[in-house]
């Protein structure tokens, strides 16, 4: 597999800061750390472009209403975020796990384990997206707002689906929520760079079919 050159690296790492740290909104609050014990603390935040190169970990809170439960919501999730956690990035994911408590009820979310972002969203995608489109991508997951899946599909949590699909008519959680997205602006500005990046295209709506007798 292929890898990227320590000046590729740093180029994508500040290229990640940048895009990330505007993102950061009502929805969604996002801030970079150097250490995974200081993403976990929200400490010694990164806050300039200088030293953007040296994100390594970030700490999101995604203020987004979510299910806690059968019936149950809670109003905010906090996800830590590790870069280099599979040794290639970009080409290799980033690890990200839910540090707040309780955790969501949800097929992609379970205790002591990694958030489950599906393989085809990034490593099928060659590192051609951004931390970005990863950060907004957890916001759809949070939202029950998905890349649809086939027949069948439980993940960790197939109880969850189905009171999704059956109590809350297979609809978002919070129908038309503005999810954050990458400005263009700093996404396209970079002509004849040596890594180039494709804009992440719109999810369309989650479908977990077969769990209602369907």
């Amino acid at each position: 597999m292929a890898r990227l050159t320590t000046a590729q690296l740093d180029a994508r790492l500040l290229l990640d800061f940048e895009v990330a740290s505007a993102m950061s909104c009502p929805v969604m609050g996002v801030s970079a750390h150097r250490s995974l014990a200081d993403a976990r603390a929200s400490r010694q935040a990164i806050r300039t472009k200088s030293e953007g190169n040296l994100a390594r970990f970030y700490r999101v809170e995604y203020r987004i209403r979510t299910l806690a439960g059968p019936g149950k919501y809670m109003p905010s999730t906090t996800v830590v975020f590790d870069l280099l956690a599979n040794g290639n990035y970009p080409l290799s994911e980033p690890a990200c796990w839910v540090v707040s408590r309780p955790m969501p009820w949800s097929p992609h979310f379970k205790e002591g384990a990694v958030i489950c972002i599906s393989e085809e969203f990034w490593v099928d995608a060659r590192g051609e997206i951004l931390l970005g489109h990863l950060l907004a991508h957890i916001a759809r997951l949070l939202n029950w707002d998905e890349v649809a899946r086939g027949g069948g599909y439980v993940g960790w949590n197939g109880e969850a689906i189905r009171y999704w699909q059956c109590e809350l008519g297979e609809k978002p959680i919070t129908p038309g929520l503005k999810y954050p997205v990458p400005d263009p602006r700093l996404t396209h500005r970079l002509p004849g760079r040596t890594v180039t990046f494709r804009s992440a295209r719109p999810a369309p709506p989650a479908v977990f079919r077969g769990q209602c007798g369907r």
